[in-house]
């Protein structure tokens, strides 16, 4: 038996599990990504059988195994952010939350498995769900749908994407989403695709203003100079990057600057703003944009953020 269950901090609290008998699930199905009708948005107590529509291939297919092998049926499955992407011998099928991104206009029973349509011949072999984007790839070729309402999946447009489209770009992972922009590592590359914040615009690490209204719908760089070891970003009010020995900096607060340590976390809060080089020593940064060479107390744990690296590997 395999045993599927929702990883993040957060996790729907549901589980799925693929057996010799079938796929069975339970726990909350809020977002029927479980694909039991008769429990929709309520919390399954046992486990109970998924549904596969007999319109669909699946169901047919699964019917046909020998008894006890059942469990053959499935070859990839995602199970995260209130939706369930299955990846089967006869196709690709989805249920749960933004059915609209992966199935289209078209009409379909928001309570059970539906096709997914893709390119002929397209079988996952990864899938990446993040919430507000999916990416499935297969090989060097890679597919992406998901929110685009400021043009952030990179596509060239904003326009409504209702089903798996080619992208443009690799996707290694997201860095960083908000609700207007999406920061991607693509290789050695760092892009951003929608409406850039104002902490990248003015950290210049964006070439030229976009359109006028900082919107970029085809995925651009980020340039950096030298080369990035961690990189950390928010929604609007800080960036931070750090290439050898030195750490680059924009808040709202303290505007542009340059430390000249490599820093592997920080510190904001109210009335002070510190940075933590490599040694664990605690560096406070004075007004005007200097830094001090005088270890400051190291600050309240709940306000350490540490600054990752990309995996550039």
């Amino acid at each position: 038996m395999q045993l599927y269950v929702d990883q993040r901090p957060n996790g729907d609290g549901a589980a799925l599990a693929v057996t010799p008998e079938g796929l069975y699930g339970w726990g909350n199905n809020w977002s029927d990504q479980l694909s039991i009708p008769l429990f929709r948005d309520s919390l399954v107590l046992f486990p109970q059988a998924v549904t596969l529509h007999e319109k669909w291939a699946v169901a047919k297919y699964q019917k046909n195994l020998p008894p006890r092998k059942k469990h053959e049926l499935v070859k990839l499955i995602s199970f995260t952010h209130g939706r369930t992407i299955l990846v089967t011998q006869v196709g690709t099928y989805m249920a749960g939350l933004a059915m609209l991104w992966f199935i289209g206009n078209c009409t379909y029973n928001p309570r059970i498995f539906m096709p997914v349509p893709l390119p002929d011949g397209f079988v996952a072999k990864r899938i990446d769900d993040e919430g507000c984007l999916v990416v499935v790839s297969m090989g060097s070729n890679q597919l992406i749908t998901g929110r685009n309402n400021h043009g952030q999946l990179g596509l060239g447009h904003n326009d409504e994407v209702c089903q798996f489209t080619p992208l443009p770009f690799w996707f290694d992972r997201l860095l960083h989403e908000s609700p207007k922009f999406f920061v991607f590592q693509s290789g050695a590359m760092i892009l951003i695709a929608g409406q850039a914040p104002r902490c990248m615009v003015e950290s210049g690490l964006l070439p030229g203003c976009g359109d006028g209204s900082n919107v970029y719908t085809t995925a651009t760089p980020l340039l950096f100079r030298g080369e990035v070891s961690r990189y950390h970003s928010d929604y609007d009010s800080s960036v931070v990057w750090v290439t050898e020995g030195q750490t680059n900096v924009w808040t709202s607060r303290l505007g542009k600057l340059t430390l000249a340590f490599e820093a592997t976390h920080f510190s904001f809060t109210r009335t002070k703003d510190c940075f933590c080089d490599n040694a664990g020593g605690w560096h406070r940064v004075k007004g005007g944009g200097g830094w001090s060479d005088v270890d400051c107390k190291k600050p309240p744990a709940p306000s350490i953020v540490e600054i990752p690296r990309p995996d550039f590997e």
